[in-house]
């Protein structure tokens, strides 16, 4: 990988009704620069016959990332590109600009485009001046992740602790195996592991 070129990560959602793969797929491999390189990062329960839309795709500017582990990625990004996804909450911890496309909620975390047309002028935009959205992606993480001392794990485990030494688990009932709707779900994604 040329460190030189600028990396625009692309990480969209897997839930079909706000997914945005559909929307950018026609017009992704004319978006890199010569100096960048775009990164495209599917959620894991994205059905494979729409990965292999994009597999076709790749060349020296454009590849596909499928470890499971996004945590590099999320390193080495100049910019995310996102829709509904969560990636976009860890990304915003590293202070990175954030694009979404046709996000209804917290607005102030970064750009937001509702046309694909508008994506390479916000990546140009967000490259340019990575602070725009500074204070609004603060504004965002002190809503959701108040406490960025470390200790998150910490306080969880204090928690559980807490719960388990306490009488409300006693009272609460087993919770049902779900088959069918597990069964559901792997058929409307396609997503079968077999063990």
């Amino acid at each position: 990988m040329n460190s030189a070129k600028r990396i625009i990560l692309y990480a969209p959602t897997f839930s079909p009704k706000f997914k945005s793969s559909e929307k950018i797929l026609p017009i992704l491999e004319d978006l890199p620069k010569d100096d960048e390189l775009w990164i495209v990062k599917f959620h894991d329960l994205m059905r494979v016959k729409e990965t292999d839309h994009f597999s076709k795709l790749q060349n020296d500017s454009l590849l596909l990332y499928s470890n499971p582990d996004n945590i590099p990625l999320l390193q080495i990004a100049d910019v995310l590109i996102s829709d509904t996804s969560s990636v976009v909450y860890e990304f915003m911890l590293l202070d990175k600009p954030v694009i979404t496309i046709d996000s209804k909620d917290r607005l102030e975390k970064g750009i937001n485009i509702t046309d694909v047309r508008q994506l390479r002028p916000a990546v140009d935009r967000s490259l340019a001046n990575p602070e725009e959205y500074c204070m609004g992606r603060k504004r965002v993480l002190n809503q959701i992740h108040p406490y960025r001392d470390t200790q998150n794990s910490r306080r969880v485990l204090d928690a559980v602790d807490e719960l388990l030494e306490s009488s409300i688990l006693k009272d609460l009932k087993k919770k049902p195996l779900n088959l069918y709707r597990k069964y559901r779900v792997r058929r409307k994604f396609g997503h079968w592991i077999i063990i």
